[in-house]
C-alpha cells in the first residue's frame, strides 16, 4: 500500500512544512489545480529537493481540444512528475492524441 498526501493547504509554505513532516516516508505527493497555479514549477521543483524519493502526481483534470491536451501534456513531461490525469469526459480521441503524443518520451507518467 502507498500513501498518497494531498497538498492542498493555503500556501506553499505550510505544504512544503508538511512535506518536510514527511520527507522520511515513501510517500505520493499530490499537487492540485490551486497549488500549482498559485506557487508552479518551483513548487514542484521544492518538493523534490525535500524528498528526492517522493513521487508526484500532478492533479489539474486536463480537458481541452485533443490538440489542446496533447501539448499541455508535452509541457507536464518538463517537470519530471510521476504521473498527470486527463479527464476522461474530454473523450477518447483527447485521451488518444495525449497518449500518441507522449509515445516519444522514453519515461512517460
Amino acid at each position: 500500500m502507498e500513501l498518497c498526501v494531498a497538498l492542498d493547504l493555503p500556501t506553499m509554505e505550510e505544504n512544503l512544512s508538511l512535506v518536510e513532516r514527511i520527507k522520511d516516508y515513501p510517500v505520493w505527493l499530490k499537487v492540485g489545480l490551486r497549488a500549482y497555479i498559485r506557487d508552479g514549477e518551483p513548487f514542484i521543483k521544492a518538493l523534490k529537493t525535500i524528498n528526492p524519493a517522493c513521487k508526484i502526481f500532478l492533479d489539474l483534470k486536463l480537458y481541452d481540444i485533443p490538440n489542446t491536451m496533447a501539448d499541455a501534456a508535452e509541457s507536464i513531461m518538463g517537470l519530471g512528475v510521476d504521473m498527470f490525469n486527463v479527464h476522461a469526459s474530454a473523450g477518447k480521441k483527447a485521451m488518444q492524441t495525449v497518449m500518441a503524443r507522449l509515445e516519444k518520451y522514453e519515461k512517460r507518467p
